[in-house]
C-alpha cells in the first residue's frame, strides 16, 4: 500500500488520535465506556448476521473477501478477550483499523459506477 498526500501514516496518526482520549475520573465511568464499546463492536458482529438471517442475503454475498470476515473474527476474539487480556483486545482493534485503511475495491467500483 502506498500513501497517498493526504493519506496519515501510524506514527503521524496514533498522537492526533490519543489527543481525543478523554480520562475517564472514575472506574465506574470507565465501566460505562467499555461496556458501551463492547456493545457496538457486537454491532458490527451482528450486521451480518441480521443481513442473513433477516433480509435473506447469501452470506457469500456478505463477506466474500478476507478483509471482513477477518474483521469479524478479530472482533469476536476481541470481544471475549477483554476482561481477561485487554491488551489483545486493543491490538486486535489496532489491526482491525489498520486493515481497513487498505482500500476496499467493492467501494471504489460503487463511486465509479455512481
Amino acid at each position: 500500500m502506498t500513501l497517498k498526500e493526504n493519506d496519515l501514516d501510524l506514527q503521524t496518526y496514533l498522537p492526533l488520535a490519543l489527543r481525543t482520549e478523554k480520562p475517564l475520573a472514575t472506574p465506574v465511568a470507565r465501566l460505562n465506556h467499555a461496556a458501551l464499546g463492547i456493545v457496538s463492536e457486537t454491532g458490527e458482529l451482528a450486521t451480518p448476521v441480521k443481513r442473513v438471517s433477516m433480509y435473506g442475503k447469501a452470506m457469500d454475498e456478505i463477506g466474500k473477501d478476507g478483509k471482513t470476515l477477518g474483521s469479524i473474527a478479530a472482533y469476536a476474539i476481541a470481544i471475549l478477550a477483554s476482561p481477561f487480556l485487554p491488551a489483545l483486545s486493543l491490538l486486535l482493534y489496532a489491526l482491525v483499523a489498520a486493515l481497513w485503511l487498505i482500500p476496499d475495491r467493492r467501494i471504489e467500483k460503487a463511486m465509479k459506477v455512481g
